[in-house]
């Protein structure tokens, strides 16, 4: 199994992804809209990295930053990456991200009851280091977001 990870700028195939039914109700909040509605932020302070296994398109990985070295990831992996190709994935993310930006702490949130992605999330060796408190509105529930980073260093 060999795994590449490259930016991408397909406007259509980030907005499929982030759409796809397997991955809106995970990725969206009460504020989100349908996902018809939904339309993807391009910035060139905003990266989505894609993950490729020959050829394949398997998802991508939003990738922004907070300041010059603090930068916070959004996964959106398609079903044909779950399970451990996901946790390659998110894998070679950290690794690009280290190794092609500046950031030297990667962070994400996670809202509570997601356990699949903060187990995702620490299969990389992220941490928890803090709670945000009934942070994330979903289905009118105000809920935590656990917090959880990895530095470079």
């Amino acid at each position: 199994m060999h795994i590449t990870a490259m930016p991408i700028d397909d406007v259509g195939l980030i907005a499929m992804t982030i759409r796809h039914p397997r991955i809106w109700p995970s990725v969206s909040d009460d504020g989100s809209g349908s996902p018809d509605q939904f339309t993807p932020t391009v910035s060139e302070s905003i990266t989505y990295l894609g993950m490729f296994e020959s050829g394949q398109f398997l998802g991508l990985f939003m990738l922004h930053p907070h300041n010059s070295i603090c930068w916070e990831v959004h996964t959106c992996l398609l079903p044909a990456a779950w399970g451990k190709t996901a946790n390659l994935c998110a894998a070679l993310c950290v690794e690009w991200i280290f190794d092609n930006t500046k950031c030297r702490r990667l962070i994400t949130n996670v809202p509570a009851g997601n356990s699949l992605a903060k187990r995702l999330a620490s299969s990389v060796g992220m941490q928890v280091f803090g709670t945000n408190p009934k942070s994330f509105l979903k289905n009118g529930v105000a809920l935590d977001q656990i917090m959880l980073g990895i530095s470079k260093e």
